[in-house]
């Protein structure tokens, strides 16, 4: 229901930011996912609303403005657009539901791809406030999470979980790890093994780590 113009804008953003996460996942001129992502921009969070029970059958979750998944074949991203069309905002949002998109279309954990999204979305937009509320937000978001087990089973609440998980995942990928570890899924090697081969730990005691030094930050 966005206005053309509006579109347009956002396709011509999405093309840049597209080439960025690229770089990000190592896809060079390759797609982010064979068969490509689709990404639902909404003007207002009442029809965000209505894909989660369109397409989710669910309520969305409070506080929780953007999510990426797998709908029968097509993997999406879908997001709030931020108010008053900020740029680095805009491109910050695309990236996050972008990335995780293309991460969840290869079956990978959806903690996995919520954080990497937001860690991605943090290096393409940067300069971005939201980023550095993302930023100064995760450690915090930890008490909210209840234990590491309801984390990673996807029990904790959504909007904490995207919030530590940006800040969990982000700390693991630097030097082009996310590459090496998406070719490593590519290649075959199944998540644990590759988690393990890339971050040199069990993403259980990876998280316990991050956790102890960050809570409460």
């Amino acid at each position: 229901n966005l206005p053309a113009a509006r579109m347009e804008t956002l396709a011509t953003d999405a093309e840049d930011v597209a080439a960025r996460v690229r770089a990000e996942l190592g896809s060079g001129e390759g797609p982010l996912l064979k068969g490509g992502v689709v990404i639902y921009a909404f003007r207002k969070a009442y029809d965000y609303s209505e894909l989660w029970q369109v397409v989710l059958n669910s309520e969305r979750p409070r506080g929780l403005t953007g999510h990426a998944g797998v709908a029968g074949d097509v993997a999406y991203g879908a997001y709030v657009l931020p108010a008053g069309e900020d740029a680095e905002e805009t491109q910050l949002l695309l990236a996050e539901q972008m990335a995780a998109a293309a991460l969840a279309g290869r079956g990978l954990p959806e903690w996995f791809c919520r954080g990497a999204g937001r860690a991605v979305a943090a290096r393409v937009a940067p300069k971005a406030l939201l980023a550095q509320t993302w930023k100064m937000e995760a450690g915090a978001a930890v008490r909210e999470l209840g234990s590491p087990t309801d984390y990673f089973a996807g029990r904790a609440d959504p909007a904490a979980a995207a919030l530590a998980g940006g800040g969990f995942v982000g700390s693991l990928l630097g030097s082009g790890k996310l590459a090496q570890f998406v070719k490593a899924v590519d290649g075959g090697e199944s998540f644990d093994a590759a988690f393990q081969k890339i971050f040199r730990s069990p993403p259980q005691q990876a998280f316990v780590t991050w956790a102890s030094r960050n809570a409460g930050r």
